[in-house]
């Protein structure tokens, strides 16, 4: 279902409004929706949340939709939250259908903004598993939109995040202060369905008492642009 025939007619006329902005490149392809930060923790049975967002380069981007998948079984989503950031107000809506969330973003403030990563919304959600298990969640943009309505070819590729039950959670300025580098094979390997294009990601390992260690993971730049 695309952007025009998913946004019901009472938020364009005024439902609440969320702020959003362009924010650091996360080394992404154009068209790609992703996670900003990809790797999270949550307590069993507490809440955690993640943010979704699309990257456009230096283009401004006048709508988006991306569809989240997850396991049902693992997460169980409380709700998307309005993502407040700089000046830019867009409306947001979501849905959710099975174990796909459908986030829709629309851009009536600015011909010139967002541009680069745009935040699209929070998913809040309560974690089912058990401590030490992880569970992936997979973003897929559907539709791109500039404010003039010309299209920004969607990315082909959904890309992962993931969320991993620990004892104890850590805080995001503790986790950059605390990682540790890594070259692992498995760890970089589930770091590129992060970040395709290269660079940095900050992934959440669980020691054996329980406890979320930060590992910092490089991940090789691409060869070449996906077609």
């Amino acid at each position: 279902m695309r952007i025009r025939s998913f946004i019901l007619q009472p938020l364009l006329a005024g439902l609440p409004l969320a702020a959003a902005m362009s924010g650091a490149a996360h080394a992404q392809f154009v068209g790609d929706a992703f996670f900003v930060e990809p790797s999270v923790t949550a307590a069993p049975g507490g809440e955690g949340a993640v943010q979704v967002a699309v990257f456009a380069g230096t283009q401004a981007v006048g709508a988006a939709q991306v569809t989240v998948t997850y396991d049902p079984k693992a997460l169980e989503v409380l709700g998307v939250d309005p993502v407040e950031a700089g000046r830019i107000t867009t409306a947001m809506q979501w849905r959710k259908e099975g174990n796909v969330l459908h986030i829709v973003m629309v851009n009536g403030a600015s011909l010139s903004q967002p541009i680069g990563t745009v935040p699209l919304g929070k998913i809040r959600f309560k974690a089912l598993g058990a401590v030490g298990e992880t569970t992936e969640l997979w973003a897929k943009a559907i539709e791109i939109l500039k404010p003039n309505a010309e299209a920004i070819p969607p990315g082909l590729e959904a890309l992962k995040g993931d969320v991993t039950v620990a004892a104890s959670t850590t805080t995001t300025a503790r986790i950059a202060a605390r990682s540790m580098p890594s070259t692992e094979p498995s760890l970089v390997k589930r770091a590129l369905g992060m970040r395709p294009a290269g660079g940095t990601v900050t992934l959440q390992v669980v020691d054996g008492a329980g406890q979320a260690q930060p590992v910092q993971v490089q991940i090789p730049p691409a060869a070449a642009r996906r077609e």
